[in-house]
């Protein structure tokens, strides 16, 4: 096929577009819009190697070019043109006041043209004796470009690179996120067992205290705040003498307030 900006210039595939620049208004504001008519022609072609001494081998047909990667990215640009709009004052008034100016026109034209060297990877198949390659089935990647194979390859190497790149950074911000969360369920669960104890503390210390009434006996309160009840038994002289409050709060060394004795370790005691 011929070019149309060139008649003296073909190929086997031609991209064609036609670009319109427009500004258009929405809402009290103007925002660049494009109306974009694009069209890719192409013709049945096939791939050769030519050999040293001129011959060519057989020949691999190709099937769906139009839908190979990279292929419309290499091909020739032979036209390519912005014309900014040139109406008159007045054709731009009115526009203003439909709310759609045009600003410029774009127009180009690539072609692939014969004899272009390509590198083909795809499918290939044996039909009536001739060879085709086409799209896998698979859906692997199908590949016509004029970049040689180490080009192709380090492509899709800082493609990889990148999407590895990606995966440690997700990988970062999951394993904070689940440090983050079990950190707050563990802190949550601390604080909710520390509530608990302290619940069936004063529970138990609301409990001695009842029956401190019932008595109506002093024998049961701490000899130091003389309010809450014995909660404490002190180690190695064993006396239940103080509160769990004011057993915090003995000066170091520990020592007992009715013997003297010091005090090695003490537990919580409950009093029949």
């Amino acid at each position: 096929m011929s070019s149309h900006f060139s008649i003296f210039r073909g190929g086997v595939i031609r991209d064609i577009a036609l670009i319109e620049h427009k500004s258009k208004r929405s809402n009290g504001e103007w925002s660049d819009v494009q109306n974009v008519i694009h069209h890719v022609d192409a013709l049945p072609f096939y791939l050769h190697k030519i050999k040293k001494n001129g011959s060519k081998d057989a020949r691999v047909h190709i099937e769906e070019a139009k839908s190979a990667d990279f292929l419309l990215d290499d091909l020739t640009v032979i036209y390519d043109r912005y014309t900014s709009d040139q109406s008159g004052l007045i054709q731009r008034g009115m526009d203003r006041i439909f709310g759609q100016v045009i600003t410029g026109i774009h127009e180009y034209e690539k072609m692939l043209f014969l004899g272009t060297p390509l590198l083909g990877i795809g499918r290939l198949k044996l039909e009536n004796n001739a060879i085709y390659m086409s799209p896998p089935k698979n859906g692997s990647r199908f590949i016509l470009t004029t970049q040689t194979k180490e080009e192709v390859v380090k492509h899709f190497s800082s493609q990889s690179n990148i999407i590895k790149i990606f995966l440690g950074i997700t990988c970062v911000i999951g394993v904070g996120l689940a440090t983050y969360i079990i950190k707050k369920w563990y802190t949550k669960r601390i604080e909710r067992m520390a509530q608990e104890a302290e619940n069936a503390r004063m529970a138990a210390r609301a409990a001695a205290n009842n029956r401190q009434s019932s008595n109506n006996s002093d024998s049961q309160e701490c000899v130091i705040c003389l309010s809450n009840p014995r909660e404490v038994i002190l180690l190695n002289c064993g006396h239940i003498c103080v509160c769990i409050d004011c057993v915090q709060t003995l000066p170091q060394p520990m020592k007992c307030p009715v013997c003297r004795q010091n005090v090695v370790r003490f537990h919580n005691a409950y009093m029949a």
